[in-house]
């Protein structure tokens, strides 16, 4: 029973495979259109699925051969429809080619927009198609050539610099782009002389990564408005941002060099005055960081080393006086006066300046102060205005003695008495003669080495 089932079994599948056979037999033959329709009926009425699969993929090497045929009869319509039907990889390595060549028959008889619809089908479909440079190169013609339109030229060129910079199609295209390039630098420039800066050095670098032949062209112009900005920049002390353009300026403009050195320079010497003013002000950290900033835009800027170790210098030397300074004043404020003195002549040798002589003198005034106040006080009087008062005491003397003699002129010397105010003194001299009394009174401060006249004879001496 089971032998009689087997046997009906076979004889069921082998009539069943016989439309996939004949189609087979067709297809070896190299009878193609005939196997498609075989195949088709094969497909239709197969219940193996594994012969379904290789009738679908036998009638697609048919479509193929067929377009390939046509291909070689140059029918590019008719092999394209046949290449689409065999949907295969091997189908559209050959699909593309008939495209192009119909792109490149329609171009022949000047049908452009045909031309053109074909490029864009290969294009978008076919990325990896050998073709692909000469497919851009010639959207290129005509989008500038045909369609007047260089920003889409220009757009379609990019895609050539970026994946076939070394074919003979972009060095073709190369000499379409030369001619409209000029107008978009051109373009840049007015931008830049219209106060669009931002905008034309967006454009001219994105020019220079696609340049055609005219790369120096781009360069100079990109440096060219970076010094300019530089200068307006220095004019506004904004130095920081005026040497980031100035570097940009000599990267891209090497005929600006003599030029740029010169604002190098102006910049440095603007950082070095913002120094020496700092530096005379005692302000040591700040002077120090205008002189490196100097440094920062030149290197070599030999005066600026220079006054950095300057202010260093200057700095160690505010240190160590500012401490001597500490100790003197603790001394004057134990009342050392003379210790004090010592101490703060020590800081004056190293750092000689007012308010350390100030210290010096005071800690010696008040030294007179505690110790001699009279004589200090009369020595005030004796060196006010380099020695005017005595002098005009001695002259009025003199004068005196020619009307008088000795004996009828009293004079009574310089006098020093204490006076009712703290630390204050009055100093008295007398002239007295037959004819006229002079009494000069002054009363002398001792802290400040103020005098103050106390009478009119007093005043109209000086």
């Amino acid at each position: 029973m089971k032998k009689i089932f087997y046997l009906s079994l076979v004889i069921f599948v082998s009539c069943t495979n016989i439309p996939y056979r004949t189609a087979k037999e067709t297809y070896q033959k190299n009878e193609f259109s005939k196997a498609i329709k075989q195949f088709d009926e094969s497909i239709e009425k197969e219940g193996n699925p594994a012969l379904k699969v290789n009738a679908k993929h036998l009638r697609s090497n048919c479509y193929y051969e067929l377009g390939k045929q046509e291909m070689e009869n140059e029918n590019y319509n008719f092999a394209a429809d046949l290449l689409f039907f065999a949907n295969s990889n091997k189908a559209d390595s050959l699909l593309d080619n008939c495209y192009y060549h119909l792109a490149q028959n329609y171009f022949a008889i000047d049908d452009y927009s045909q031309t053109y619809k074909y490029l864009n089908f290969i294009c978008d479909n076919f990325e990896n198609s050998e073709l692909m440079a000469n497919v851009l190169s010639d959207k290129i013609k005509i989008e500038f050539e045909i369609q007047n339109n260089p920003k889409k030229s220009y757009q379609t060129y990019q895609l050539l610099q970026n994946n076939f910079p070394q074919t003979k199609a972009f060095e073709t295209s190369k000499n379409i782009v030369n001619k409209f390039i000029p107008n978009f630098v051109q373009n840049a420039r007015e931008n830049w002389h219209n106060n669009k800066v931002e905008l034309a050095l967006k454009e001219l670098f994105h020019l220079h990564k696609f340049p055609a032949d005219f790369e120096e062209k781009i360069e100079l112009l990109i440096g060219e408005i970076h010094f300019s900005q530089a200068k307006n920049q220095i004019e506004n002390n904004k130095l920081e941002i005026a040497v980031e353009n100035l570097r940009k300026a000599e990267k891209f403009n090497p005929k600006l060099s003599e030029q740029i050195a010169g604002k190098f320079n102006q910049i440095c010497n603007i950082h070095i005055n913002i120094g020496d003013e700092f530096f005379s002000q005692r302000k040591t950290d700040e002077a120090i960081e205008s002189y490196e900033n100097a440094l920062n835009v030149s290197t070599n800027f030999d005066i600026a080393i220079q006054k950095i170790n300057k202010t260093k210098e200057l700095a160690k030397n505010i240190e160590e006086a500012n401490k001597l300074i500490l100790q003197a004043d603790k001394f004057f404020d134990n009342k050392e006066y003379l210790r004090a003195k010592e101490i703060y002549t020590k800081a004056y040798q190293i750092d000689p300046i007012d308010t350390i002589q100030e210290k010096i003198n005071n800690a010696i005034s008040w030294h007179r102060i505690t110790t001699e106040p009279e004589k200090y006080a009369l020595d005030i009087i004796k060196n006010f205005e380099n020695g005017i008062i005595p002098l005009k005491i001695s002259k009025l003397e003199d004068e005196l003695y020619k009307k008088f003699s000795r004996k009828q002129i009293k004079i009574s010397g310089w006098q020093t008495f204490r006076s009712p105010k703290f630390n204050s003194y009055e100093v008295r001299y007398s002239i007295i003669t037959p004819e006229k009394s002079y009494f000069f009174l002054w009363v002398v401060k001792l802290e400040s080495e103020q005098i103050i006249p106390l009478n009119k004879t007093t005043e109209n001496l000086l």
